[in-house]
């Protein structure tokens, strides 16, 4: 995205009176694996994208925010800072920022002066799983800290402000990931991250001639919010059982041949199905970055395979289209491996495909899909990216 087109639209919208814009930006993400398992106190490996939402933002002398996205194009949107912060289903995505408004408050950091004009522009689709919402909430957050001032110690609490307003303003079901990977990414690397116990770890991605091509599936599952809340309310379960005969605190904290020798008192196969995807998708996770830190794509991919077919099978959160595009996937020439992304039952799968057959890859598959479904998938090859910051 070129800073100097976006400050001239921020322009045209809003007059070049007041001073110069400033421009920020914040990249989606995608899992390479694990998925759920940051909600269970397991680890995940997740990159950032240069798959980005922008911002050039000025003060205003008004009490209000004023807003327009070209990508949601719906004109100049509006919120008043004398009023109270609610949420509103009509209000769209003016929720996510306002419930950055609202998460910054409880902390003391409070707009006194004036307000904002802020035009929006984006390469990250939203509602694919790629962390839209996230992206936005961090983004927001960084733009509030840099253009008052607010002492947020360092980018964790931008995350923070973000997932505080998913997740208690908007009342969305999410886990701390998105916003934490949309903040602290780092080009070139991927985080390997336990959310439960606080650790972060960059680790180097190298892929050699491989590249990471994600494809968009269109699909966009209403089910999903309500699958969130039946798997988060199975897994609460889970744990309250087997608290009954081992010391953990999460249900990734038990290893998979202990969890086999006591897995009874669950006394239902579909609990243990989805507790041994969670167990065994964080072994899986573990292995796949020492895959990655010896270079050994090869293994990498055999792992994304096996956590595709056990989110399927025991974790049963894949939506035929993505278990579509995932099998699909392994038969095509040059792809070391592929899986579902995300929350589930919408949005991508993300695939490892030697730079060389990404063309045909693209092609085969879309034709593929298509004949199946009867619409086009998107296809993305992403770059890895910085978190959160702003274009000087």
């Amino acid at each position: 995205m070129n800073r100097a087109e976006l400050i001239s639209q921020f322009y045209g919208i809003f007059g070049t009176e007041g001073g110069e814009a400033r421009v920020f930006c914040a990249p989606g993400r995608i899992n390479l694996i694990g998925d759920q398992t940051d909600r269970n106190g397991g680890h995940v490996f997740s990159c950032a994208l240069d798959l980005k939402i922008y911002a050039a933002v000025r003060k205003s002398r008004e009490r209000r925010i004023r807003m327009q996205s070209r990508s949601m194009n719906d004109g100049v949107r509006e919120i008043s800072l004398d009023e109270e912060l609610t949420y509103r289903a009509s209000d769209g995505w003016l929720n996510y920022v306002k419930g950055v408004l609202w998460a910054l408050s409880w902390h003391g950091h409070v707009i006194q002066d004036g307000g904002l004009d802020i035009f929006f522009e984006s390469t990250l689709p939203a509602g694919a799983g790629l962390a839209s919402s996230a992206a936005l909430e961090v983004l927001m957050a960084a733009i509030l800290r840099e253009m008052y001032g607010f002492e947020c110690h360092d980018d964790v609490d931008l995350a923070l402000a973000g997932y505080s307003a998913e997740t208690e303003f908007i009342g969305q079901s999410c886990g701390f990931l998105d916003q934490f990977t949309c903040a602290m990414g780092k080009k070139d690397h991927a985080l390997f991250i336990n959310i439960g116990k606080e650790r972060c770890e960059y680790v180097p991605l190298k892929l050699g001639d491989t590249r990471i091509v994600i494809t968009d599936s269109g699909v966009r599952n209403p089910v999903r919010q309500s699958v969130f809340k039946e798997r988060a309310e199975e897994t609460g379960k889970i744990l309250r059982k087997l608290q009954y005969l081992v010391n953990i605190r999460q249900v990734c904290d038990l290893s998979l041949d202990r969890f086999e020798s006591v897995k009874d008192v669950l006394m239902n196969d579909v609990l243990v199905r989805r507790a041994r995807y969670l167990i065994s998708e964080d072994m899986r996770t573990i292995q796949a970055v020492s895959a990655m830190r010896v270079g050994n794509l090869n293994r990498f991919g055999e792992i994304m395979k096996r956590s595709h077919i056990s989110l399927r099978d025991d974790y049963e959160i894949v939506c035929p289209e993505l278990d579509f595009l995932a099998v699909r996937a392994w038969q095509e020439e040059g792809v070391i491996g592929s899986r579902m992304t995300g929350g589930g039952y919408d949005g991508c799968t993300v695939s490892l495909v030697k730079e060389a057959n990404i063309d045909s890859f693209c092609e085969n598959l879309g034709r593929a899909y298509r004949e199946k479904f009867g619409e086009l998938p998107v296809f993305y090859v992403p770059q890895t990216a910085d978190g959160v910051r702003e274009l000087l």
